[in-house]
């Protein structure tokens, strides 16, 4: 396939997903948080935020994670490309100085180098729209040593196709807390190298 063609093909993809959780954002919390909040739940047991931390959300959503985060590190970053859900998050964190929401996509980070202490990506990375783009991203705006917590659609990647993406990426994988059977993600608990 042409390289403008790929283009054209990643780009309408993406404007179907973004149009998509345009359209979701009102009810997204009400159909997804019991199941994020499994995952956020088995993420804890992996990580201790500390008060100085500055945490960045990709694809944070309506804020399902922040609000778990809030009491701990210094500052939240919530990363989403979609409008509809960033809006809804803006609403449960008015007034909140600890957090900050941007309108970006995660291939994209409008951030400096090493700014992260804690990356959080919870079904944002697969292999269609968000891949290997969005890893070397992630990489780039961790800070060196800093803990990357991943969920992946086990649907989306092959596993040992994600492992080696991974560590290609210079990501240690610290713990692959592979979730139960019912749960439709891989949980990766990284560190960056």
């Amino acid at each position: 396939m042409p390289l403008n063609s790929y283009f054209n093909f990643s780009v309408k993809r993406k404007l179907k997903v973004i149009r998509k959780y345009n359209c979701e954002a009102e009810v997204y919390d009400e159909l997804h948080f019991e199941e994020q909040f499994k995952k956020y739940s088995l993420m804890k047991g992996f990580v201790a935020l500390r008060e100085s931390d500055v945490c960045l959300d990709c694809g944070c959503g309506t804020g399902l994670l922040i609000t778990q985060l809030l009491n701990k590190p210094k500052l939240i970053v919530g990363v989403d490309f979609s409008i509809g859900m960033l809006k809804k998050a803006k609403e449960k964190f008015k007034g909140e100085s600890k957090v900050e929401l941007v309108l970006a996509d995660v291939n994209f980070l409008p951030f400096i180098n090493e700014v992260f202490d804690n990356v959080f990506s919870f079904t944002v990375i697969e292999g269609k729209i968000n891949g290997v783009k969005a890893l070397k991203e992630i990489h780039r705006v961790a800070k060196r040593d800093s803990l990357v917590i991943l969920s992946i659609l086990k649907e989306a990647l092959n596993i040992s196709k994600l492992k080696a993406t991974i560590k290609e990426n210079k990501f240690k994988i610290v713990n692959e807390a592979l979730t139960n059977l019912s749960s439709k993600d891989y949980l990766f608990i990284l560190q960056k190298t």
